[in-house]
């Protein structure tokens, strides 16, 4: 789904207030950018856009961070698809 050259980034609670700033504040071509939110995908969606607009790259994904067995399987996914997560907000 990207390229080798990207970095990839898992951004926790970035559906809103300081996680979505940090979002959108990364948004490049050099970036993939994991949106992650608890329950409000329509605003994840909309931080994705955002990055979009800015020629970033990104995608919502939704789990809770106190949840091992969730978070496990989102990482799971994300090296499944990415390769494994460059960084981690």
């Amino acid at each position: 789904m990207n390229p080798t050259d990207q970095r990839i980034i898992l951004i926790t609670g970035a559906s809103r207030g300081i996680g979505r700033a940090i979002a959108i504040g990364l948004a490049s071509p050099q970036n993939f950018i994991y949106v992650n939110y608890l329950s409000q995908k329509s605003k994840a969606d909309e931080v994705v856009a955002e990055i979009e607009k800015l020629d970033g790259h990104a995608k919502a994904i939704g789990f809770d961070v106190s949840d091992t067995a969730q978070v496990e399987k989102a990482f799971a996914q994300i090296t499944e698809e990415s390769g494994g997560v460059d960084v981690l907000v």
